[in-house]
């Protein structure tokens, strides 16, 4: 149930705005590499550099329907 009320709060536009503008300040910084696969190679390369091992996934646990899962399949693969 908790799930179900934190993946309809993550597609509400309001929270969305909120949290694309503010997300990163209040402290997402420290745990979100990035937005997107760009931002977060450059940020693990740069821990990288600093001698620390790191991963990272793309989340896609909100897909609503079939077309969406195949784009974040294909975002696995590549």
């Amino acid at each position: 149930m908790l799930r179900k009320a934190i993946l309809a709060a993550a597609e509400s536009p309001r929270m969305q705005r909120g949290v694309s503008r503010h997300g990163m300040r209040l402290g997402a910084a420290r745990f979100v590499a990035g937005e997107t696969l760009d931002q977060a190679v450059v940020v693990l390369r740069g821990l990288n550099d600093n001698g620390l091992r790191c991963n990272t996934t793309l989340l896609g646990e909100g897909v609503s329907d079939e077309a969406e899962t195949r784009v974040v399949v294909e975002s696995y693969k590549a």
